[in-house]
């Protein structure tokens, strides 16, 4: 909840969740359980996991925030890893092509 490059990028996350069918958005975070949830009351209807130790992080070996993964059903990386807003965004609307405020 306190990294600038997500709080700006959440309410368009959140935009994508609500426009589009078959693409889920979910967001996993770190920081304390009540100030995710106060982000969470205020601004998103996706839901957020929490991250204790960076383990999301390292299992993907990627540490860049933020960082965006296309993940099939059968869980497997259906595309490269998307670094920073503007490629989360873009590989958001290459999917689903949606449009998306950039």
């Amino acid at each position: 909840p306190g990294c600038a490059p997500c709080n700006e990028l959440s309410p368009q996350l959140e935009q994508i969740h609500r426009k589009s069918e078959d693409l889920q958005v979910l967001m996993i975070s770190r920081g304390g359980a009540e100030r995710n949830l106060q982000k969470v009351r205020e601004l998103l209807t996706f839901p957020v996991v929490l991250q204790r130790s960076w383990e999301i992080s390292r299992s993907y070996v990627m540490f860049a925030t933020p960082i965006g993964y296309l993940v099939g059903e059968d869980g497997v990386l259906g595309g490269d890893v998307a670094v920073g807003g503007n490629a989360i965004l873009a590989l958001a609307a290459q999917r689903r092509n949606i449009s998306v405020p950039c």
